[in-house]
């Protein structure tokens, strides 16, 4: 955002990279939502633009409006991921505990 060209073009590789990762998502799960997180993700809208644009043209379902999805940022930063593991856990141990 401050004008690093060499930072940029790093962003914008990942980001076209991420997106033709996402269409294969798609393609296998068909889910609505694909959740990006991290400060990455929530500090640089032009990276979900990026993934967003890479992931329609390159997702058949998507371009031919058959499924939709987006990719969007995390609300819960960086803690989402420890976050989820703990709620496995504790859906893991309730469910051990029912038996």
């Amino acid at each position: 955002e401050k004008g690093d060209e060499p930072a940029r073009s790093i962003l914008e590789k990942t980001a076209v990279i991420l997106g033709k990762l996402c269409a294969n998502v798609v393609l296998m799960m068909q889910p609505e939502k694909i959740v990006i997180v991290g400060g990455l993700a929530e500090r640089s809208k032009s990276v979900l633009e990026t993934i967003n644009k890479n992931m329609n043209e390159n997702c058949w379902f998507l371009f031919k409006g058959l499924t939709n999805c987006q990719v969007i940022a995390s609300s819960l930063g960086d803690h989402a991921g420890v976050l989820g593991s703990i709620c496995k856990i504790r859906r893991l141990i309730d469910k051990k505990q029912k038996k």
